[in-house]
């Protein structure tokens, strides 16, 4: 992920990722117990492993870091 080639802080990428979120992702994200995430690690993982499921095509962990946002 380019923040973390950049060695931004994983609080500072976890607050920016949090604010990007919404629909279904921000749901789950304000669903989840205060505190129950204790590092961008843990936040990345968990993340995946809720929607992995909701990809169309089969993706690898490289293939969701590569992924861009249109414009």
């Amino acid at each position: 992920m380019a923040m973390e080639l950049l060695e931004v802080s994983e609080v500072a990428m976890a607050k920016y990722f949090t604010m990007m979120l919404d629909g279904t992702a921000r749901t789950w994200l304000k669903g989840l117990p205060p505190n129950s995430i204790g590092s961008w690690a843990e936040l990345k993982a968990r993340f995946i492993q809720n929607f992995k499921d909701t990809c169309r095509q089969s993706m690898s962990i490289v293939d969701l870091t590569n992924c861009k946002q249109q414009e």
